[in-house]
């Protein structure tokens, strides 16, 4: 916007140096380079926190995937904790298996 009124006061500065006004036309040709120099600093401005909110955006979204990262390992851990005890019970169960069978093989025969 201070870009066009810029140009603007430009325009508004040649007729007046066209029809040989040449205070005027100094008036607002300086008027335009303010312009210009206010629209370059709002610009900036736009720019530097334009830069932030990415900067910010990426960082959350860094975060984000950490967390989530996070939360995989601690499902794979708790996924080899399940197995770890479904191992213990299987060889509990053999234990008694094979206990069973051996007991049955040395148990005292009715007469």
């Amino acid at each position: 916007m201070l870009a066009y009124e810029a140009e603007e006061e430009g325009e508004i500065g040649y007729g007046y140096l066209s029809r040989w006004d040449f205070a005027n036309a100094k008036i607002h040709f300086q008027n335009g380079i303010d312009l210009w120099e206010d629209a370059f600093v709002a610009e900036e401005d736009w720019l530097t926190t334009y830069q932030e909110a990415m900067l910010n955006a990426t960082k959350n979204e860094a975060d984000a995937a950490l967390t989530e990262a996070d939360a995989a390992a601690r499902s794979a851990d708790a996924a080899m904790n399940q197995f770890y005890v479904l191992i213990l019970v299987g060889l509990g169960m053999i234990l008694t298996g094979i206990g069973v069978i051996t007991y049955a093989f040395k148990k005292p025969k009715a007469a």
